[in-house]
């Protein structure tokens, strides 16, 4: 399944097709879901024992193999979702721009916590293809990582963390600021402006298997993905001076679905997550059932991920999170790359942030008429989001 998506100047190619049964019982809570693409459809539903498999598609435009062509013009590829069979999707686009609007209401920030790393010398750069990825072992396989700290790093001062998950058929080099495939836009998903504190961490996901090849993404098989995080996380304590408070995570299409993985598996370690047209497949069974904040977007006309697997995930966190699905607030956003579209720009989010679990709000932002898609806004309104705890 190809689907060109418009960024800027630059056109996506979004390999990546779902079931359309995404809560479906028969998946695991250790997967994301997905389904398999060759330009038709296969039946199927999400595989038990992790999520494995993945999507794959023929006569796409990925040359190299690891995120595609760049440039005016050029095509490359992203998103995508695990499983072992379903449905195939079409349409949509990625957007780039600006946004208007606020971000919620969250008064509560906290105090930091720092980590071990506090005072510690700086390890090795690992920030760019040309240092190289940084390197773990995480249950007998060799996994890589870029950590890309922001210019004012100070080993006294613990700072946020935010991982940035790539879609299928992306790759994680392809979302670095430097050299980015996609543009400058869309490096790090546009949130850096906006948390210039921050250290950005950004996973390279494995070989889903798929028959076309060179399809990383994330199907926790076996819980690989999870724990590969874990160990990240203890990497970024022992060695950099960390705030272990404020551990957030975002992505589109299988990158929000790793986003949901974490918000379900382990949102105890979690502040919060950013989710861009993820889904949450293998449903809500052995989540486990602790707060954690989350911004999502969705398109209404997405057929490639359908909005319904975005709406388990914020179902299951407003639950969670004790939040009072009728005494909610909204707020008005502009997606700027559909003016003159025959679609509405104007995106109403709700925001249910009276909960009982406290400051641990969940902002729905359903764009109607989009596919599968990034809004222009999402970027700015993730990382105020984030930056307000």
């Amino acid at each position: 399944m190809k689907i060109c998506q418009s960024l800027g100047s630059v056109s996506v190619l979004l390999l990546f097709a779902v079931p359309m049964a995404c809560s479906s019982s028969n998946g695991s809570a250790n997967g994301s879901g997905g389904t398999t693409s060759t330009g038709g459809a296969s039946g199927g539903s999400p595989g038990t024992g992790g999520g494995s498999g993945g999507v794959t598609a023929s006569g796409g435009a990925n040359a190299n193999g690891s995120g595609g062509k760049s440039g005016t013009g050029g095509v490359i590829t992203d998103g995508g979702a695990p499983g072992t069979g379903g449905k195939t999707g079409s349409g949509g686009a990625t957007r780039s721009g600006g946004a208007t609007g606020s971000g919620g209401s969250i008064t509560d920030a906290g105090p930091a916590v720092s980590s071990a790393g506090c005072g510690a010398t700086l390890p090795a750069a690992c920030n760019t293809t040309t240092t190289g990825p940084c390197t773990l072992d995480v249950g007998g396989k060799t996994r890589q990582y870029f950590v890309v700290l922001p210019s004012g790093y100070d080993n006294s001062k613990p700072a946020p963390v935010v991982f940035a998950f790539h879609g299928l058929g992306g790759t994680a080099s392809s979302l670095l600021p430097t050299g980015s495939q996609y543009g400058g836009g869309y490096a790090l998903y546009g949130v850096q402006p906006g948390l210039p504190n921050a250290v950005f961490v950004v996973p390279q996901g494995l070989d889903t298997g798929s028959d076309a090849g060179n399809q990383y993404g994330w199907p926790n098989t076996g819980g690989q993905d999870i724990n590969f995080v874990k160990a990240m996380l203890t990497w970024l304590e022992t060695n950099l001076c960390v705030d272990k408070a404020r551990y957030f995570s975002t992505g589109m299409s299988y990158g929000g679905m790793m986003s949901e993985t974490i918000a379900c598996q382990i949102p105890d370690l979690f502040r919060a997550i950013g989710s861009q047209a993820g889904s949450l497949f293998g449903g809500t069974r052995n989540c486990v059932a602790k707060p954690i904040a989350a911004w999502i977007t969705h398109g209404t006309a997405d057929t490639t991920v359908p909005i319904s697997g975005d709406e388990t995930a914020r179902d299951m966190i407003i639950a969670n999170n004790g939040c009072d699905t009728t005494n909610t607030q909204t707020i008005e956003l502009v997606d700027t790359a559909r003016i003159g579209d025959a679609a509405t720009t104007n995106v109403t989010c709700t925001v249910y942030n009276q909960c009982t679990a406290g400051n641990y709000p969940v902002i729905w932002c359903p764009v109607t008429g989009e596919g599968h898609a990034i809004p222009s806004f999402a970027g700015v309104e993730i990382a105020k989001f984030f930056a307000q705890f």
